[in-house]
């Protein structure tokens, strides 16, 4: 519960959102209270501070020259999954689901420091992550046994970008896609925020004029 708060709290100070987290009394130890005054959106600022957070995922798919394994509708993926997990991947504005592996190669908690670039394009930017050792070695040990093998940069449950491994890769990633700069800064700073570190339930929501 501490840790949740802490990342909460850390994201609010990264977006400039006044807010106050308090742990609730002894009664309800893991109920958390976010008091948050903000110009954005509701929905916005919800999906900023309590998204799950930054995951990367090896995909079930044959190798690269092979096309990426996609399925039409999630239930086709559910069905072909078995004991793995089903995630959706927006593309173009159309969107498909894929087959990853339960367990994620790496999380947000992984991530030290993001940056923002353009990525070709004048209007699109990406956002490329520098790895803690831990993540770092994890990550270069998985590329350098799954060379071709497709993974994918998963956000709040949700696959970003997918791509298929060159050569080992050991000290950054890179999500990339349609982002504009304010949304590739606000991806920059959630995965720098770390990781909710388990799901929750929202038992109450109000706003106060």
């Amino acid at each position: 519960v501490k840790r949740t708060a802490a990342v909460i709290q850390n994201r609010c100070i990264r977006f400039r959102i006044r807010c106050h987290i308090q742990i609730q009394d002894k009664d309800n130890p893991h109920h958390i209270s976010i008091r948050f005054s903000s110009l954005k959106d509701l929905d916005h600022v919800k999906a900023l501070l309590l998204g799950p957070g930054l995951q990367v995922r090896a995909v079930d798919s044959r190798p690269f020259p092979e096309g990426l394994r996609q399925y039409e509708t999630r239930a086709q993926a559910i069905e072909a999954a078995g004991e793995k997990e089903v995630l959706p991947l927006s593309d173009a504005g159309s969107e498909t689901f894929l087959v990853v592996e339960s367990s994620p190669i790496l999380t947000g908690d992984d991530v030290r420091d993001c940056a923002v670039f353009r990525d070709g394009n004048p209007l699109l930017y990406s956002v490329d992550c520098r790895l803690r050792p831990g993540g770092a070695a994890r990550l270069e040990a998985w590329t350098s046994a799954n060379i071709n093998r497709y993974l994918a940069v998963v956000l709040n449950r949700k696959a970003m970008s997918v791509g298929y491994v060159i050569a080992p890769i050991s000290l950054n990633i890179e999500a990339s896609g349609i982002f504009g700069r304010q949304q590739a800064q606000e991806l920059a700073n959630i995965f720098e925020s770390g990781n909710l570190p388990a799901p929750f339930d929202i038992l109450h929501e109000e706003i106060s004029p």
